[in-house]
């Protein structure tokens, strides 16, 4: 049986949740041998059983990166002699495209995000003409290199009708047993720091809350993206013992930390979380965590049917405060969501997942 697999990334490091965690370990566990091409993870977590490991040394220059990067995983990707080649980043699109012209190997591409329509977005890009004009010539190469892939991973519904041979394969998170006492008092943020995912709006909502439960605790963990918004949010952490900035922390230490929180932050803004949905959401679901999340007209999730957390607008600190106060200080509101959250979290989860990935796989073997 064919059963090589070589997963390659330019953008992510090892321990890539969604990469490593879920897609290459459920590989591995199938029988595949499964390698990894993807920029080195310090991290003391490594597991590699069943994964072999190979960095990738990424271009200091963003022009560098797009265009020497493709060329150069490309050669490492030849190296491998792999049956199934699966690649997760736009910047690799040319690999793709030159590993299923001159290989006899089947090439997955696996699209996280929308990336055309990120580019508009793109604020290191200068002028907004610029970035549309980047945004077409995208999705038509896109487009392009997907139809001649022997089959394309996506992540949203919406989007099978995009991309031919698609398959989804939704981000849900890993469900893993919690031996962890819950703080009843405490609330988190776990990822990226910036002002699309309102970083500041958080922290004022976290303020004003404080002020009608002095008791609570915020603790903030990753790394910040913008240096002014960095400013900012370590002024509130200078100012109030109650919230603590913890850094960026291993996987293991972050973990620990999502186990004994009762509510999590997921206030997002921006034109990619239009369309996507956090994954955020759906890592505090699987930890029993109350999420607290964006909720006006570009913001409509399935949590706001279901009723496992609580919507907020970010851009009032006061009103949002008030509401959330007024929800978990209510036994009876607070306990239909928690029965929510039990019977919501199995649904989004990873085993749901993993079948439609390795019958893909099964799939285009054939």
């Amino acid at each position: 049986m064919k059963n090589k697999v070589c997963h390659l990334t330019s953008v992510h490091r090892y321990l890539d949740t969604r990469i490593f965690f879920k897609e290459c370990k459920s590989l591995a566990e199938a029988g595949y041998h499964v390698t990894l091409i993807a920029l080195p993870d310090q991290t003391v977590d490594f597991d590699g059983k069943g994964i072999e490991v190979i960095p990738f040394t990424r271009y200091k220059s963003r022009l560098k990166r797009i265009l020497f990067s493709p060329f150069k995983m490309y050669s490492m990707a030849r190296n491998q002699k792999a049956d199934f080649y699966h690649f997760h980043d736009p910047e690799l699109l040319i690999t793709g495209l030159l590993l299923r012209l001159f290989t006899r190997s089947k090439v997955i591409y696996d699209i996280h995000e929308d990336h055309a329509k990120n580019a508009t977005d793109r604020e290191w890009i200068r002028f907004k003409i610029l970035r549309w004009i980047i945004s077409k010539l995208f999705f038509y190469f896109e487009l392009l290199v997907s139809r001649l892939m022997s089959g394309n991973i996506v992540v949203l519904p919406s989007w099978l009708n995009k991309y031919p041979k698609a398959v989804l394969v939704r981000n849900y998170p890993l469900l893993e047993k919690n031996e962890e006492v819950k703080d009843q008092n405490l609330f988190v943020y776990v990822g990226t720091i910036g002002s699309k995912r309102c970083a500041l709006e958080m922290t004022s909502i976290f303020v004003e809350l404080m002020k009608l439960m002095p008791g609570i605790k915020f603790k903030i963990i990753g790394n910040f993206f913008e240096k002014d918004v960095e400013a900012a949010v370590m002024e509130y952490v200078n100012r109030f013992p109650n919230i603590d900035y913890l850094g960026f922390r291993p996987f293991s230490e972050a973990k620990k930390t999502l186990f004994q929180s009762k509510f999590g932050f997921v206030l997002y803004a921006g034109i990619k979380y239009r369309e996507n949905i956090p994954v955020k959401m759906y890592e505090y679901l699987a930890n029993d965590i109350i999420t607290i999340f964006s909720s006006f007209e570009d913001f409509k999730y399935d949590i706001e049917d279901e009723g496992w957390g609580i919507g907020v607008n970010p851009n009032n600190p006061q009103e949002a405060a008030r509401k959330i106060y007024d929800i978990i200080t209510d036994e009876k509101k607070i306990r239909t969501i928690e029965e929510n959250i039990k019977k919501y979290k199995t649904r989004y989860s990873w085993e749901s997942e993993k079948k439609e990935l390795l019958n893909l796989y099964k799939h285009i073997r054939t």
